[in-house]
């Protein structure tokens, strides 16, 4: 074995230690993207914990913001039906004091007798029964729904109609039904009633401020592979084609200052499709406007 001299170990010597160097270097720079690592995962966890306390925020704002917007969609919705009933009660209300004004009559004529009095005593009673029924109807259409139940659609759309068929008589608007009988859904009635509503509210006041000679307002319901269709149109023209995506947006509205809130068609939307699983769309058909409610 050849002996190795003083000059080559000593060079093999130097690269071990330039060797020794560069392990030392990569392991400290291996700790230190070990340190950053640890560092960045650090910060992640935190940057995690700070999301999830503003998602949660956010979330609890958003729910408040719907609750304010039902709120608000169910005042502006008792507004109307407050002046629908008042406009109902108006002439139950002439017909009673007509009644009672004959009673002076009919005992300056000499014909009030008991069978008269039980007569008129009679329709006055049922008169005042059909109001109080009305107010009855009025409460119950508040009432919030908490739990889904079975319900028949045909009946819903007749009783929402109820409270507007006294506004659309005044207006001259034409009522045309088309609805399939046994079309029943699972869901919130009361809340599927107020958007019916509100869409019944929207076309009248279209057909109103458009001075829309032959007025009309068609409503159609069919059941169709397990599903039900009911489409509310109407003749006021139509919405502008740029507007047309923007109606279900919250606070849009395109009434005058005062006269819109610009959430009833957001409100709509949501009871249809998240409430209850549905779907609302709207466009523009011939000389007017069609809703769609699918569920």
């Amino acid at each position: 074995m050849k002996t190795k001299t003083k000059e080559q170990l000593i060079e093999e010597l130097q690269k071990q230690k330039k060797q020794i160097k560069k392990l030392q270097k990569a392991e400290s720079e291996r700790k230190k993207a070990f340190e950053n690592i640890s560092k960045t995962i650090s910060e992640l966890e935190s940057l995690k914990k700070t999301l999830e306390k503003r998602v949660r925020y956010g979330i609890k704002e958003l729910r408040q913001k719907d609750y304010l917007l039902i709120q608000h969609s169910r005042q502006a919705a008792m507004s109307e039906m407050i002046s629908n009933i008042a406009h109902q009660w108006r002439q139950p209300l002439t017909a009673v004091g007509a009644i009672v004004q004959c009673y002076e009559d009919a005992y300056e004529d000499g014909v009030l007798d008991r069978k008269y009095i039980d007569i008129h005593t009679d329709l006055i009673m049922g008169i005042i029964t059909k109001m109080s029924r009305s107010i009855d109807d009025f409460r119950h259409f508040f009432t919030l729904n908490k739990m889904k139940s079975k319900f028949d659609i045909n009946n819903t759309v007749m009783k929402t109609i109820e409270f507007l068929e006294s506004s659309f008589k005044s207006h001259n608007i034409n009522l045309i039904l088309d609805l399939e009988e046994n079309c029943q859904a699972e869901g919130f009635p009361n809340e599927y009633s107020q958007v019916i509503l509100i869409i019944l509210r929207n076309a009248k006041d279209a057909l109103k401020e458009r001075e829309i000679k032959d007025k009309k307002i068609e409503i159609s319901l069919k059941k169709y592979k397990n599903k039900n269709f009911l489409k509310i149109s109407d003749n006021a023209g139509g919405i502008l084609h740029d507007v047309l995506p923007k109606i279900f947006d919250p606070y849009f509205t395109t009434k005058e200052q005062g006269k819109g809130t610009g959430v009833g068609l957001y409100m709509s939307k949501m009871i249809i499709e998240n409430n209850m699983g549905g779907k609302l769309t709207c466009r523009n058909i011939g000389n007017g406007v069609e809703f769609k409610i699918v569920i």
